[in-house]
């Protein structure tokens, strides 16, 4: 199992969106392909194991039922669960999570915030983005000045507003939605 976490703010869904992006395209070979991909946010550990079913292709009600059919089904499976810390039974589907990264053919991706100690103790390999190797605020900070100024003004200037020229097409696609809809 790999655990995913840190803070809110340290690009843990943007690593996410980049892997299942990458893992799922058609032509992606199958020993790196994600297989399903549950968003926990405010899902109970039944409502997971229904979609893990679904996604692949198995026919299981239960979590146990998951469990008794993916131990029969030797197919390399990955499975990615990001956000655990919002999910209705953290504890339940932490459980869950491990039960499926015990099958020697299962590999699972669990996103949280801060780890439980039940999960540490099953021995993940840990990846922190917040930590300092993950990290380099010089390159992030020339990557939003280069890539985003538009939008990193705004940010440190709230509410200036560029000027819009509704006669402009570039201008209207350009601004804010919302300007646009006032304008």
């Amino acid at each position: 199992m790999c655990l995913v976490s840190g803070p809110p703010d340290c690009g843990k869904s943007m690593f996410l969106a980049w892997l299942v992006e990458h893992a799922t395209e058609p032509d992606t070979e199958a020993a790196r392909r994600v297989h399903a991909l549950v968003p926990l946010s405010g899902h109970s550990v039944s409502t997971v194991a229904w979609q893990l079913a679904e996604q692949l292709e198995v026919s299981a009600r239960t979590p146990g039922e998951l469990l008794s059919v993916l131990a029969r089904d030797p197919r390399r499976t990955v499975i990615v669960l990001p956000d655990l810390h919002e999910s209705a039974e953290p504890a339940r589907i932490e459980e869950l999570a491990c039960a499926l990264a015990a099958f020697a053919h299962v590999r699972v991706i669990l996103e949280t915030r801060v780890p439980s100690a039940a999960l540490l103790a099953a021995g993940p390999a840990v990846m922190d983005l917040a930590a300092p190797q993950w990290t380099d605020a010089d390159r992030y900070a020339a990557w939003a000045a280069a890539e985003q100024p538009a939008r990193h003004e705004a940010a440190t200037h709230p509410g200036a507003q560029a000027p819009m020229d509704l006669d402009d097409p570039a201008s209207v696609c350009g601004a804010d939605p919302v300007a646009i809809t006032t304008a």
